[in-house]
């Protein structure tokens, strides 16, 4: 009999033993891990079958040849009146168009196929105030948008090769600053305010909410290994593989951007790249040069005599003998080696930082230089529309 209740008093305390291991180790996995996906998680398909066959015809697709450099987009009742598109990515190998309530995916290289991505599909859709932002491949889209409603910024991650999307976030806070990770594998977008930093991991369609609460944020960037930075009154490190503990840490001058896993910044003429706790010089230009914008990865320099475009990709200077403050519109190349530019003092152009200049002589590339894209150093495209507003897509060789 006593060993009987010996061997039920043992098997009860291994029983216990076990689900106390087990409930231990769930706590413990719960409080370790900060990563989940967002509320929603359910893919959205945004170009369904009944979609495209409405929109466009899948055998000659959304653009038919005009002629030699010129592209119409076929007339359909899913484009509303005067609704403009713009170009919001291009290279050699795609296009793509965005407007408030649809994207074009253009495949240059597959004679211009198309792809249509319906955002009105989005469950939270709102065009009140609406941005894109696109990685450097051209493959993934984060589309925002403020719901004035709800008094509400919706965020959503697109993947337009797939044509799906999932809401990654949320926030009552419309003003955002965000980043690509250089590989495409991450973005970060952190409120104004400074109260939230959000990571979306893409591989993975992971989203992580880091509670901030520090500083006002001015900058956020992030590397291919999905480290965060950002930048307020001080500058903050957050380790993706620390399970994003946030810590203060020194880098000289103000953030530009992220390339591969180093932090480009800028401070008294000199580039600095920042990586694994180390400072190095990139380059250097005159102290009185101001940063004056930031086109992808060309950064504008300007002073009282000329401007100079910092290419991160190449770490090159290209020198422009024009100010700045005389142009209404520039739109440096790919490597920042020429110009479109748009003036009243130097009339609208293509410079080459080598001082040749080069005569435009599209007429109709200088009625929408505004709506202008290179997609490499040789070639731009963009839209105008015709007096039926139909809009035509034309690429001029230089």
């Amino acid at each position: 009999m006593r060993n009987i209740k010996a061997v039920l008093m043992i098997s009860v305390s291994v029983i216990i033993g076990v689900l106390s291991f087990i409930l231990w180790k769930s706590n413990s996995e719960l409080r370790s891990t900060s990563v989940f996906m967002s509320e929603d998680v359910r893919i959205i398909n945004l170009n369904p079958e009944d979609v495209i066959n409405v929109f466009s015809n899948r055998d000659e697709g959304v653009f038919v040849k005009a002629s030699e450099n010129k592209y119409e987009l076929k007339s359909t009742n899913n484009i509303p009146d005067k609704e403009v598109l713009r170009i919001v990515f291009s290279n050699e190998k795609k296009i793509l168009l965005s407007n408030t309530k649809f994207i074009i995916y253009i495949d240059i290289e597959n004679n211009m196929k198309e792809r249509f991505i319906d955002l009105t599909k989005l469950d939270y859709f709102g065009n009140d105030r609406s941005e894109v932002s696109v990685d450097r491949s051209g493959e993934n889209i984060i589309y925002s948008c403020f719901n004035e409603k709800e008094n509400m910024k919706y965020v959503y991650y697109i993947d337009v090769k797939e044509g799906t999307g999932i809401k990654i976030g949320e926030n009552p806070i419309e003003d955002f600053v965000d980043s690509w990770s250089y590989n495409s594998n991450y973005y970060a977008y952190g409120d104004k305010e400074g109260k939230k930093i959000v990571v979306f991991d893409v591989e993975n369609l992971e989203v992580n909410k880091i509670d901030f609460k520090r500083d006002y944020i001015k900058k956020v960037l992030i590397t291919n290994k999905g480290e965060v930075f950002a930048e307020g009154n001080k500058k903050y490190v957050i380790r993706r593989n620390e399970n994003y503990e946030l810590a203060e840490c020194v880098i000289a001058g103000n953030f530009l951007s992220s390339h591969k896993n180093m932090i480009i910044s800028f401070k008294n003429g000199i580039f600095y790249g920042y990586e694994n706790g180390a400072m190095t010089k990139l380059n250097e230009v005159s102290e009185q040069f101001n940063v004056v914008k930031q086109v992808n990865h060309n950064v504008l320099l300007s002073d009282e005599s000329g401007t100079i475009i910092y290419n991160i990709e190449n770490n090159k200077l290209h020198k422009y003998s024009f100010k700045y403050e005389y142009l209404d519109m520039i739109i440096p190349s790919i490597d920042g080696n020429r110009c479109l530019i748009k003036s009243k003092r130097y009339n609208n152009r293509i410079i080459g930082s080598n001082g040749q200049y080069y005569k435009v002589k599209d007429i109709n590339l200088m009625k929408i230089i505004g709506d202008c894209s290179w997609i490499d150093e040789e070639n731009i495209i963009g839209i105008y529309y015709t007096e039926y507003d139909k809009p035509i897509i034309f690429k001029v060789q230089i």
